[in-house]
């Protein structure tokens, strides 16, 4: 499940943050059903630093399974170039990890990492 998240995680940074917005696609949280019919919403990323064009940041994503929620976050890291007329941040070269899940539904308790 962490790999599938992971690549999840690459995936949807790599196509969501480059596209161009509107106002709706700019809003917090993200939904998304996954193919196996699986819930998932992802909060806004808490920038950790933003130092020499490098952004480093921590999201908290729910994950909806069995009618149960499992909670988890993760660290993003990026090259970010700042467009000031539209006050947007585009990422590139985008790098997941720590991603860190409950396990307690999954494969009997504690927090995977």
């Amino acid at each position: 499940m962490r790999c599938f998240f992971s690549v999840f995680l690459c995936s949807y940074f790599s196509v969501v943050l480059t596209a161009t917005k509107s106002s709706d696609d700019l809003a917090w949280p993200k939904d998304y059903t996954l193919a196996n019919k699986q819930a998932i919403t992802i909060y806004q990323p808490q920038v950790d630093s933003f130092q020499e064009g490098v952004i480093d940041t921590t999201s908290a994503f729910k994950i909806n399974r069995e009618n149960k929620e499992y909670y988890g976050t993760f660290n993003m890291i990026g090259k970010a170039l700042v467009n000031k007329e539209t006050s947007l941040v585009t990422i590139s070269d985008i790098k997941i990890s720590n991603v860190q899940l409950p396990v307690g539904g999954f494969h009997g308790g504690g927090i995977h990492r």
